[in-house]
Formats: C-alpha cells, sequence, structure tokens
C-alpha cells in the first residue's frame, strides 16, 4: 500500500477517535458532578448586625460578647430566654447563591446549645423568606455545664434562593428557661 493511502487511513482512524470521544463528553459518561455550599456564624463578628431577635410573653435574647467562659468556641456566643408559656427567637438569614438552582439540592443545619434550667424545649427551625415554615426538629433537653448539637435532617432546598434559620427557646417549664447558643453550621448538597 502506497505511503499516501497508510497517511489518510491514519487519518481517518484519527478523525473518527476525536469524533467518537466529542459525542461521548457531550453525552456524558454518567459521572455525576457533587457540591456543597457551607455557611458557619460562630457570633464572633457583629452578631446584632446580622441576628434577629423575637418572640412572645416578654422574651429576651442578646449576645454574650468578650465572654469566652460562656461560648463553646471563641468569645462570643448567643442567649435566649423564655417566659413560661413564651418563646424566644434567634434568626438569621441564610443565602444559598450557587446552589440555589441545582437539581437535588438538600441542606442540614445544626447549632450548639447549653441549656440552662431542669427541662426546656428548644427547636431548630428553617423557613422561607415568604413566612413558610420548610424544617423543624425539637427535642426536651436537660441542664447543662456542657453545650449539644441540636441539628437537623437534610431538607431539599427547592430552589430557594435564601432561608432564614431560627434557634426558638420555648418557656414549657414553670419558671421559662434560658439557653446559650454558639457555632451555627448549614450546609448544602448538591448533583448535578
Amino acid at each position: 500500500m502506497p505511503k499516501h493511502q497508510r497517511t489518510r487511513r491514519l487519518l481517518r482512524r484519527l478523525l473518527a477517535t476525536a469524533t467518537a470521544l466529542t459525542l461521548l463528553t457531550s453525552l456524558g459518561t454518567g459521572t455525576a458532578h457533587a457540591g456543597v455550599m457551607q455557611f458557619q456564624d460562630g457570633f464572633e463578628v457583629d452578631p446584632a448586625a446580622k441576628w434577629a431577635i423575637f418572640g412572645s410573653h416578654s422574651p429576651a435574647g442578646g449576645f454574650n460578647i468578650n465572654m469566652p467562659a460562656n461560648a463553646r468556641s471563641g468569645n462570643n456566643s448567643g442567649w435566649l430566654g423564655a417566659q413560661p408559656g413564651g418563646w424566644s427567637v434567634q434568626q438569621i438569614e441564610v443565602r444559598t447563591g450557587s446552589v440555589s438552582g441545582m437539581p437535588e439540592t438538600n441542606c442540614a443545619a445544626a447549632v450548639w446549645i447549653q441549656p440552662l434550667v431542669i427541662r426546656q424545649e428548644v427547636a431548630i427551625e428553617i423557613w422561607d423568606l415568604f413566612g413558610t415554615m420548610l424544617y423543624r426538629k425539637s427535642a426536651m433537653y436537660a441542664g447543662s455545664q456542657n453545650y449539644q448539637q441540636l441539628y437537623t435532617d437534610r431538607w431539599n432546598l427547592n430552589g430557594r434562593t435564601s432561608v432564614l434559620v431560627r434557634t426558638v427557646d420555648y418557656g414549657t417549664t414553670g419558671q421559662g428557661g434560658t439557653i446559650r447558643l454558639d457555632d451555627l453550621l448549614f450546609q448544602c448538597y448538591f448533583n448535578g
């Protein structure tokens, strides 16, 4: 076979291989792309500018600034107090940004709490900006010298670009209750 025919045959094979690779790339090879979006707040940088505090029946709340003995980590923490029959909330907005449009985006949140009375109900809630509760987990806690983690299961973001993460202190005992809170972590996971 003449040299120019062998060269043409080789060029055709190379072109066919390149075309096949291009087609496989455009169809995808079945490899999933995964990603994580993470938000953390430990009350260390101007918490009063980021956290809202509200509730019912004389709610109380605030921040322990430069008081490392009250914090789980760092120097600052938050606190909430609720009267019997009332509740108080600390809330922060979390912008989900780039993951909000990704399919199958699931999120989870956790906050560390330190209940200061014998028996106290505390919840972590996720709300959208239109007032719809997306997730809620409530638990009863005994008073403790140690911080304990309150966390959500994974829940679907459904395209929301921002959510509100709330820690709620309920005045379910006869004397009401107070909690400290610190080290919020919010994560979203997606497959695309």
